[in-house]
Formats: C-alpha cells, structure tokens, sequence
C-alpha cells in the first residue's frame, strides 16, 4: 500500500528552530518529502566537526542539498556547499534522492540514519544538547 506523503499534518520541519535541535535526520526526511519546494533536492547525512561547547567532537549531521547549495532545516540556514562542508568539517557524506528517503523511512520506520556507520556518531553519544555544528 503506497503512502500519500502529503497526509502529515504536523511536521517537526515546521517547528520553531528550538524543537528541532537533535533531530536533524528526521527534519531533512521532511523537508524532501513534504515541502514542495524541496522535491528536487537530496537528503545527505555526513560526519561534522562541533563548534562551541562541543568543540572537536565528530557527529552523524543530516541537512539537504542540490547543486552548490545546502540546506540545514534544523538551523533553516542555506549556504554554498562548499562553505558549508568547510565550516562544519564534513566527511563521510551519503546522499539520498527523495523516492530513496521515501522507501527507507517506510521499510526501517527511522528518519535516518540508515547506514550503520553514522550510528556511533548519533547526539545521543554527545555531552551537551547544545549542537552547533556551523559557527561562521
């Protein structure tokens, strides 16, 4: 049975920016699967490098991102990719096109991530709620 995506009346994405905070992969998943605007664009989850009080600390990070442009719903900031990846240190990405996050989110029933080498990097692991991982 095919799921009308559309049917979500409340989404976290839409949420104010204190209630996102530690739910990067679920407000990523969103964005590309309700927001019409972001069809197009592709989830990625990736490694980043902490800033402030998490300084130096690895961390699973999800944001979306099309061409040169990402997009990080948590901090609804846009940047060019490659200032983005810069500041935040990322490596390790894996990019997910819309039909891809459609299925994985309805045969895992996770937001993400799915691929088990993000999983020892998840908030949980962290110290502090406080995640900033782009600090320009």
């Amino acid at each position: 049975m095919e799921v009308e995506w559309l049917e979500i009346p409340d989404l976290l994405v839409d949420e104010p920016l204190e209630s996102r905070r530690g739910h990067c992969f679920q407000c990523a998943a969103e964005t590309v699967l309700y927001k019409p605007e972001y069809r197009e664009w592709k989830v990625t989850h990736g490694l980043c490098v902490g800033k402030g009080p998490i300084e130096g600390i690895v961390f699973a990070h999800a944001w979306v991102e099309r061409g040169y442009i990402c997009y990080d719903p948590v901090r609804d900031m846009t940047l060019q990719k490659s200032m983005f990846y810069s500041v935040g240190q990322v490596t390790q990405t894996q990019t997910y096109d819309r039909d891809t996050v459609k299925r994985l989110v309805t045969r895992t029933n996770l937001w993400g991530p799915w691929n088990k080498r993000y999983r020892p990097y998840l908030k949980e692991k962290l110290k502090s709620d406080a995640l900033v991982p782009l600090v320009l």
